[in-house]
C-alpha cells in the first residue's frame, strides 16, 4: 500500500539551503518546502493512525539533522560552527526520487526496513 501511495507523487529536483536548529537539535533547511510538506500531509491523510514524531507536535518542518545537541552543550557554539562550516557549500542540489520507511529500535538506533519510489 505504501508503494502505491508515494508513486503518485512526481519525483523533484530540491536542495539544502540553510542551516537551522529547534529544540535540542541542528538540521539543514531543504526548498521546496512545499513539495515535502506536501508529501508529509498526504501521507499523514492516509495513515493518521501514525502521525510523525508519534503526534508531538504541530506542523512538521521537512528538515536534514546534522547534530543532536547532548545536555551540557552549548547550542549556540554547535550551531555556528555548523553554519561557518556548512553555508559556503550550500546550497547542496539533490533529487528527490524515494521515500524510506525507518523504525526506531529499542537501543534508539534506526533500521531503513523499506523504500519506495516517488512516480
Amino acid at each position: 500500500d505504501l508503494g502505491e501511495h508515494f508513486a503518485r507523487f512526481e519525483p523533484f529536483e530540491a536542495e539544502l539551503t540553510q542551516v537551522g536548529s529547534f529544540e535540542g537539535y541542528v538540521w539543514l533547511r531543504p526548498d521546496p518546502r512545499e513539495r515535502l510538506v506536501e508529501l508529509i500531509t498526504a501521507t499523514c491523510e492516509r495513515y493518521p493512525a501514525f502521525p510523525p514524531y508519534e503526534g508531538a507536535g504541530g506542523q512538521p518542518e521537512p528538515h536534514l539533522t546534522i547534530a543532536a545537541i547532548g545536555d551540557g552543550d552549548d547550542a549556540e557554539q554547535i550551531l555556528e560552527i555548523a553554519r561557518s562550516e556548512l553555508s559556503p557549500l550550500l546550497p547542496f542540489r539533490f533529487a528527490v526520487t524515494c521515500v524510506s520507511l525507518f523504525e526506531e529500535q529499542a537501543d534508539g538506533t534506526f533500521e531503513q526496513p523499506a523504500r519506495f519510489r516517488l512516480g
